[in-house]
């Protein structure tokens, strides 16, 4: 990468002619929070600068939507919780700031199911966080859904099946997580699931298909 950085966001972004990962904000390991972003591309085997963000953020969401970045929550430069939202058009190179989130929060789970982009859980300045809301690109609006059973942050999520899992995890530091929950957008509920066998948090994840 060009700039030293951890504690950023990342996601991966394919169209017909490129697949670029990329990676957005975080710290330098000092007290700096980064507003870069940048993309490596995987035919090329390059890495480019994009434009600066809004804010510089630490811990937030990144994910990819029908060919657009978004970016969501984190921590700011005086390690706020943020609720703000950017989106990245590749086309325009450009990034432009959308509604913001019912609740600031870092440390959160994200995930895209159905073309809409879920904010789970995470933490801010009144404590660890069950709260839930649905991000719809179609209309730019944020929908506040049902809370999970748990609070949790970070936490792993999945979607398989058009569902939404999410497991482990910890509450403010208190407990470290084994519970699992499953989201069905089709009745809008969560329900609790047979727990991990260890407790686990900032832990890696896969779904495979057979």
């Amino acid at each position: 990468m060009r700039d030293r950085r951890q504690d950023g966001g990342s996601t991966v972004m394919s169209s017909e002619s490129a697949c670029r990962l990329y990676v957005c904000g975080g710290d330098n390991g000092g007290s700096e929070c980064l507003r870069s972003a940048e993309a490596f591309d995987v035919s090329t085997g390059s890495w480019h600068s994009l434009p600066q963000m809004a804010e510089g953020r630490v811990d937030a969401i990144v994910k990819a939507i029908r060919g657009r970045l978004y970016v969501c929550g984190g921590l700011g430069s005086n390690r706020e919780s943020l609720k703000s939202v950017e989106r990245y058009d590749p086309d325009a190179n450009t990034w432009e700031l959308l509604p913001a989130m019912a609740q600031p929060r870092a440390g959160s789970a994200g995930a895209v199911l159905n073309g809409r982009l879920y904010i789970c859980g995470g933490f801010n300045e009144q404590g660890c966080l069950n709260a839930v809301e649905r991000f719809d690109p179609s209309g730019d609006q944020w929908e506040i859904l049902e809370p999970m059973r748990q609070r949790r942050q970070d936490a792993i999520v999945a979607t398989i099946a058009g569902r939404l899992y999410i497991c482990g995890g910890d509450d403010a530091g208190q407990a470290c997580l084994t519970s699992l929950e499953r989201f069905d957008p089709c009745c809008g509920a969560w329900e609790s699931l047979c727990s991990m066998h260890k407790q686990r948090n900032y832990a890696a994840w896969a779904t495979v298909r057979a």
